[in-house]
């Protein structure tokens, strides 16, 4: 990962997961997305190994699909994602009381992501444009 930058979708989410380096990804498609050459697809081959957990839900209010990946000791992860994802698909309360900034804080930790990188991914969402 880029040092003080959240790269979600750069395309390194696979090697860095594979290599032990990222505990968990998360991929949102709306719903009437085309299945074919999606991003989080290149995964699935690797559920198929055990290398890699699965789960997926959908959230109504956006109708966006939520898929996410963990390796098999970080499932525990893909549940407080999802549940986040709820939370601020539905009525937020989790979102409100925590606060916009630790809730994505939290939501980047999860995925693997540095303090560091998250701390400037969060700066990023309060600054300027």
């Amino acid at each position: 990962m880029t040092e003080g930058k959240i790269s979600p979708h750069a395309g390194r989410e696979l090697s860095l997961m594979l290599a032990g380096k990222k505990p968990a990804a998360m991929f949102g498609y709306e719903k009437d997305c085309p299945m074919d050459g999606r991003e989080g697809d290149v995964f699935f081959a690797h559920v198929r190994a055990g290398t890699f957990v699965h789960r997926w839900h959908i959230c109504p209010a956006w109708g966006v699909e939520h898929h996410y990946f963990s390796l098999p000791d970080e499932t525990w992860r893909i549940a407080v994602l999802q549940m986040l994802a709820i939370d601020k698909s539905t009525d937020g309360r989790m979102l409100k009381w925590l606060g916009a900034d630790a809730f994505f804080g939290l939501t980047g930790r999860l995925l693997g992501y540095s303090a560091r990188d998250v701390d400037a991914y969060v700066a990023g969402r309060n600054g300027p444009c």
